[in-house]
């Protein structure tokens, strides 16, 4: 343990500030809550829940759908394609847009931080999808 604690001390995340360590620089700080805040984002009974809120209410359907298609593949790769035929469903050929997605991650990620869930959970591969880790 000594020595992790060493290593972050010498490349500067880790501050000692009087007799008190400090987790530094604050520009991590929004990954670090990121990356709690996709721990406590989950589906429960087909809701979605943060913090153990029910915050379903806070999406549209749209919106909805395509967070419940991201945490059910937390980790994985979301492609643009599934997440058409997910809200497309049979006619996704015919209505994809790229455009369309994009914002709808737009409005997606606006209604995530009015209800506290951190939007930057939310990882783009460009070009390719998206993925909640």
């Amino acid at each position: 343990m000594g020595e992790i604690y060493s290593y972050l001390s010498k490349i500067g995340l880790i501050q000692q500030v009087g007799v008190q360590n400090r987790i530094a620089p604050l520009c991590i700080l929004p990954y670090l809550k990121a990356s709690v805040g996709a721990e406590e984002l989950s589906i429960v009974n087909g809701t979605i829940r943060y913090q153990n809120r029910n915050v379903s209410s806070s999406f549209s359907p749209q919106e909805a759908t395509v967070l419940m298609v991201l945490l059910n593949r937390k980790s994985v790769l979301v492609t643009r394609e599934i997440i058409a035929r997910a809200l497309w469903k049979e006619k996704w050929i015919e209505q994809y847009s790229d455009w369309a997605i994009d914002k709808l991650f737009s409005r997606l990620r606006q209604s995530m931080r009015r209800c506290g869930v951190p939007s930057i959970i939310i990882r783009v591969k460009k070009g390719r999808g998206f993925q909640i880790n």
